[in-house]
């Protein structure tokens, strides 16, 4: 399987008092997720998992339209931190901003996260995820996640097996993309991470 982890294009700077508690993209992050969508387009995703707050709906629109590939909203990719209990907007608006997005059943975290998620429980959020698509995903397929900076990091911490440590983090920057494949050989399975964090589709962007 090759899994590909991509973070949200460019939002607000969240030290504005303004802040919004589900931001849109700015229009530096529009252009970064239509310049994603370009490198992506002939890649043939077999499935494709976004979390449902509109910065990452917004993230995998210009991708869907290209290649009208669906997208399962999966809220246990929301952003460690979002406030509890908080789910997104509502699916019609969502569907608005990029029509091909689906309800997924699979909520570990019931829809919205708990009050003061601690970085041990949003690792174990990342390990039900990892385990959950690859549960329902087939050894050959290629599969994206669009979720945020953060939880990306123990998203790929989970994917490779790592235990996440107070000093180090995977750096994710926005619409920056990391590929890791599970390969299997003779019956014994590999983690290869073949690149990470790659923003080289940000290259003329301002």
């Amino acid at each position: 399987m090759e899994l590909y982890i991509v973070r949200h294009g460019n939002t607000p700077l969240q030290g504005d008092v303004q802040y919004p508690i589900d931001p849109r993209l700015t229009d530096l992050g529009v252009r970064q997720a239509e310049s994603l969508a370009h490198r992506l387009q002939n890649v043939q995703f077999d499935r494709i998992f976004a979390s449902p707050l509109q910065r990452c709906v917004q993230t995998i629109a210009p991708l869907c339209a290209k290649t009208e590939n669906d997208v399962q909203l999966m809220y246990a990719l929301l952003e460690k931190g979002t406030r509890a209990n908080y789910i997104g907007l509502p699916f019609f608006v969502l569907k608005g901003i990029c029509p091909q997005v689906k309800e997924n059943e699979f909520a570990c975290c019931e829809k919205g996260l708990p009050a003061y998620e601690t970085d041990e429980q949003a690792f174990e959020r990342a390990k039900k995820v990892i385990s959950y698509v690859r549960s329902v995903c087939k050894q050959d397929d290629t599969v994206l996640l669009v979720a945020h900076g953060t939880f990306n990091n123990f998203l790929i911490h989970a994917a490779l097996r790592f235990e996440p440590r107070d000093d180090f983090n995977f750096s994710q920057d926005n619409t920056g993309l990391t590929l890791v494949r599970f390969l299997a050989d003779n019956g014994h399975e590999h983690t290869k991470l073949s690149f990470m964090n790659d923003t080289t589709h940000l290259q003329n962007l301002l």
